[in-house]
């Protein structure tokens, strides 16, 4: 039987793990919401996002670990630096400009994944990557639709939110390191 990486998943497994991306997906896109109608400033609801998480995480990372998860390696170290500037500039993007600015803009983080891949860790950009690429953006596009308006009065907040794609890349390419 293969048991490789390509190997077809149970099909119970299967089902959780797409339960577990759907729920995430809509607490990912519910947040936005959660922060523009907190009432602490953005950097009070971005650490208790994270405090709140962290007992469970850690018990998580115990069980998994032991205590090897007690000390993270300079990667997963580099990738929570990554994360806390990505939590910092979201919050600060979503109390900028407008959620539908936010998003997409944020949404743009797999442009910055494959750039830095490709500059700074010397991967291949293949066709099928670039394909996703323009499908993740025509995805954005579609789902922001004509909400997506540049004015003076935001464009502080829509930098931040492009700040965010960067940082979230940078994150992204750490864990990956980490690993």
């Amino acid at each position: 039987m293969n048991r490789g990486p390509r190997a077809a998943a149970p099909p119970v497994r299967l089902a959780l793990g797409i339960a577990a991306l759907a729920a995430g997906a809509f607490a990912m896109g519910a947040s936005v919401l959660f922060v523009r109608l907190a009432e602490v400033g953005p950097f009070a609801s971005a650490f208790w996002r994270t405090a709140l998480a962290l007992p469970v995480l850690l018990v998580w990372a115990l069980a998994a670990e032991g205590r090897r998860a007690l000390v993270p390696d300079r990667a997963a170290l580099l990738a929570g630096v990554f994360f806390a500037g990505d939590l910092f500039f979201w919050h600060l993007a979503i109390l900028g400009t407008s959620v539908a600015n936010a998003a997409v803009l944020a949404t743009t983080s797999p442009v910055w994944v494959a750039l830095f891949a490709w500059l700074v860790l010397r991967a291949a950009i293949t066709r099928a990557t670039l394909a996703g690429l323009a499908l993740c953006l025509a995805g954005a596009g579609a789902l922001i639709g004509r909400s997506f308006h540049l004015e003076p009065a935001h464009l502080l907040g829509d930098a931040a939110g492009l700040v965010t794609a960067i940082f979230f890349a940078a994150y992204f390419l750490a864990i990956g390191k980490a690993r």
